[in-house]
């Protein structure tokens, strides 16, 4: 919705469906987080029935509900950036995130500290939290300015 309001030139319904993309993920990123945590136990136990791995399985679901909400925020931010026609600059900064940061940062805190598997799962909500926040800081640069789209218009190209 944001790309069909973008290519009619209409900015303010471009900024309400942006808006409205983030409250509506925002909501379902925190009740599925909130479901995952509520129901963390009952979670790893249909993994495993050693009561020695809850407390490990009970950590993992708390890291990854972290890098659910993080992932999710950047995939919805990342939403609005596409439907203005922006691509290659997300593209540029998950990948410089992604090998420049989180797969470094995650061997280095999983196979070279004691944290271990915590740490490399730390570094990659760590890179997701950073991606989804340049995102954002991409998209409000964005939504300010009409002229900044990159996005066909009325048959030409505009790539500002």
């Amino acid at each position: 919705l944001v790309g069909q309001a973008a290519g009619a030139g209409d900015p303010a319904a471009v900024r309400r469906w942006a808006r409205r993309t983030a409250e509506m993920g925002l909501m379902i990123l925190a009740a599925l987080s909130l479901v995952y945590l509520l129901l963390r136990y009952p979670i790893v136990r249909a993994f495993s029935l050693e009561p020695d791995l809850v407390p490990a399985g009970v950590t993992m679901i708390w890291l990854m509900t972290a890098f659910h909400f993080f992932d999710g925020l950047a995939i919805l931010v990342y939403g609005v950036l596409k439907g203005l026609g922006d691509t290659r600059w997300p593209l540029a900064w998950t990948l410089a995130g992604q090998w420049l940061l989180g797969i470094p940062l995650a061997w280095l805190l999983g196979l070279h500290t004691p944290l271990g598997l915590t740490g490399a799962w730390l570094a990659l909500i760590l890179e997701m939290a950073l991606i989804a926040g340049i995102f954002a800081l991409r998209s409000r640069h964005m939504l300010a300015d009409p002229a900044r789209w990159p996005l066909k218009l009325k048959g030409e190209w505009v790539n500002r």
